[in-house]
This record gives structure tokens, C-alpha cells and sequence, in this order.
């Protein structure tokens, strides 16, 4: 009872805030930041265990972050589209949800594409299209040879699952989007780094692929381990903590712990958002301390959670792994952390984000106490 009553009081509150973004997204007033407190409360409120609700959460703060109608507009389509994919039940409707979010992701970029870095944008939107429609074409066309064969219209082959990990933007296929993140705008790259990848994860959590999406967790995690460690940019940086975080996330997620993989995914998305977001340099030192694991940032709960569940089935070697590629990782963190000081002087009088810079601070601090007990 008291879990639906959450549940509830969760949708309640990113309800306020869609309806709230999309009313005043192409007004010049000043928005209200305090409904991004309730994003924040929603999203740590105990929506772990519900993407759903996660994915509400998400696209209701993208919306407050984007002004004018058509790019709130693809926005919600977008998240339209999550919706469609993570309820679809053969290879048809998920082929038709992710063509779809490309379809608005790549309107979405180039409506909010910065006029100096226009055409650079349009080249690495051109080239994120071309190789979505590439990979799609693959899975159509043998999803339809299986059915053909079969009569089956979903299956848990490797192709499938490859596109997935393509949607996902997990090692290898991760390339394409190191030129994306380069040239669109910050909100944008923060929805092309989160609203996709969830509804791909609650696809994975409910396939019976095996052990291979442990072996592809564990290439992501080392690969974007030590890319980040060798990056010197703040957005590749960015790229490959997500990268390696998404890898740390497919080792447990396919051992039946979809709660420990949701509620990372959801922390770590939160804390993404006020690296993202804010426009105080110490809101974005604690949203990456609180990535990186840090006590007492709610991202330490968080992965101490997954490497819990990994104890409990005696994977040694994958603890071993997990610590020391975030040891690894942890040096990029100290190099992201350290850039973000030097670029930009900090603002602390007249900044319209400081109760974001309360809510989030107190949220990644405080909000660790009531998730202590769960670990």
C-alpha cells in the first residue's frame, strides 16, 4: 500500500513539473527552480526499482532546461518513444520506439545548435543518423528472417542484443558519439547521455541473453576506465564515465539485480544532471565526487550496493575488476573536477540556479541517510 502511495506522490510531482516546463517553455520569465527540488526528491524519493518513473523524472528536467516550444515538443516525443519501447513486446514496436527517439533526438539537436558550431553540429548528427539507420537495417532485417523461419517475433539473439549495446552507446559502439558530444549544446548532451539509455537497460533487464552481457560490462568499464584516465576534455571526459558507469551497471543487471542496477542508474543520472546543469563549479565538484563514489555522496551508496550484490554471488575476479577500473576512473574524476575549476570563475551572488545548488547539494549529501540501511 504504502509503495503504491509513493509511487503515487512521485508521479504527482514530475506531473507538476511537465506541465509547468511546457506552459512556460517559450516564455522569457524566469522559471521556477524550485520544482527542480521536487525532480530531485522524485528521483531519489524511491523510483530505483521504476524506470518509468525515472524516465519521467528525466524528461521533466529537460524540459525546465530547454526554452522554446518545438524543442520541448521533440522532447516529449522523445520520452513518447522511451515509453513505447520499454512496454513493446516484438522486435516491430521496439525497431519503430528507437527510430522514432533518433528521429527526435536528431531534431532536437539541430534546433538548439549553437551558431558558431552549427555545421560541425550538423555533421555529427548526420553521422549519428546514418549509422542509427545502419544499425537498425541489420535488426530489421534479421528479426525478419527470424520470424520468417520461426514465427517468433521477438527474439533473444545476438543481433538483437548487439543493437541494443548500440542504442546503449557501450564500448565499442561508442565512437560515433565522441564527435556528437563535442558540438551540441550541454542539454542536449545530457539527454542524449540519459533518456536513451534507460529504456535500452529495462529491455536488457528482461532478455535472456547470458553471460555475454557480463563480458560486454566488463570491456565498457575497462575501456572507459582508461580512456578517461587518458582524456583532457571535459566532455569526453563526460563520454567515457558513461561508458564505463553503463559497463559497471551490465555486470549486474543481467545476475537478477534489477534494484541495485536501477537505483546506480538513477543516482548516477541525478548526479549527471548537476554536472550537466548547473552553472556553480561546486554543485558540479560534488555531482562528480558523488559519480566517482566518494563517501558520503549518494554515489557511494550506490556502487558500494552493486559491489554488494556481486559479493553475494562470489564473483571475485569481477569485484577485483570493478574496484580497480574505478580506481582508474577515479583519476579522471580528480582531472574533470580540476578543469571545471580552472574554466570557468566561480558565481555565487545573483545565480539563478542556487536553489538547484541547495536542492542538489543537500539531495547527494543528506540524502544518503535513509539508503544506509538498504546496504
Amino acid at each position: 500500500m504504502w509503495e503504491n502511495l509513493w509511487y503515487l506522490d512521485i508521479l504527482i510531482n514530475v506531473l507538476i513539473i511537465t506541465i509547468f516546463g511546457l506552459i512556460s517553455c517559450s516564455s522569457s520569465a524566469t522559471k521556477s527552480y524550485d520544482l527542480k527540488g521536487c525532480f530531485i526528491i522524485s528521483m531519489v524519493g524511491g523510483v530505483y526499482d521504476i524506470p518509468s518513473a525515472i524516465l519521467w523524472c528525466l524528461a521533466s528536467l529537460s524540459i525546465l532546461n530547454f526554452n522554446g516550444f518545438f524543442a520541448s515538443l521533440f522532447l516529449v516525443f522523445t520520452w513518447i518513444s522511451n515509453l513505447f519501447a520499454m512496454q513493446s513486446l516484438n522486435f516491430l514496436g521496439i525497431y519503430l520506439a528507437f527510430e522514432m527517439q533518433s528521429l527526435c533526438l536528431l531534431v532536437l539537436g539541430k534546433i538548439t545548435a549553437n551558431e558558431n558550431q552549427r555545421w560541425f553540429a550538423y555533421r555529427g548528427l548526420l553521422k549519428y543518423l546514418v549509422l542509427s539507420l545502419i544499425a537498425g537495417s541489420i535488426f530489421i532485417f534479421h528479426a525478419s528472417s527470424s520470424y520468417l523461419q520461426s514465427g517468433v517475433m521477438i527474439s533473444d539473439s545476438l543481433v538483437t542484443y548487439v543493437f541494443l549495446l548500440f542504442k546503449l552507446g557501450v564500448a565499442p559502439f561508442h565512437m560515433y558519439t565522441l564527435e556528437l558530444f563535442s558540438v551540441v549544446s550541454r542539454h542536449v548532451a545530457f539527454v542524449f547521455s540519459t533518456l536513451p539509455k534507460l529504456s535500452v537497460l529495462y529491455l536488457i533487464s528482461n532478455s535472456n541473453i547470458g553471460s555475454e552481457c557480463v563480458w560486454w560490462g566488463l570491456i565498457s568499464l575497462w575501456l572507459g576506465s582508461i580512456s578517461q584516465y587518458q582524456s583532457v576534455f571535459v566532455r569526453s571526459i563526460l563520454l567515457y564515465s558513461s561508458v564505463a558507469e553503463i559497463g559497471l551497471v551490465l555486470l549486474v543487471l543481467q545476475e537478477g539485480f534489477s534494484w541495485e542496477a536501477f537505483s546506480w542508474v538513477s543516482i548516477y543520472f541525478l548526479s549527471l544532471s548537476g554536472v550537466w546543469h548547473a552553472n556553480s563549479k561546486f554543485v558540479s565538484a560534488i555531482s562528480v565526487a558523488s559519480i566517482a563514489g566518494l563517501p558520503p555522496f549518494l554515489g557511494f551508496i550506490g556502487k558500494a550496493q552493486i559491489l554488494k550484490s556481486l559479493v553475494s554471488i562470489n564473483l571475485g575476479i569481477l569485484i577485483f575488476s570493478s574496484i580497480l577500473a574505478a580506481t582508474i576512473s577515479f583519476i579522471g574524476y580528480l582531472r574533470l573536477i580540476r578543469l571545471m575549476y580552472l574554466v570557468s570563475p566561480v558565481k555565487w551572488k545573483n545565480n539563478k540556479d542556487s536553489s538547484f545548488i541547495n536542492w542538489s547539494t543537500w539531495m547527494l549529501t543528506v540524502g544518503t541517510l535513509p539508503m544506509v540501511y538498504s546496504v
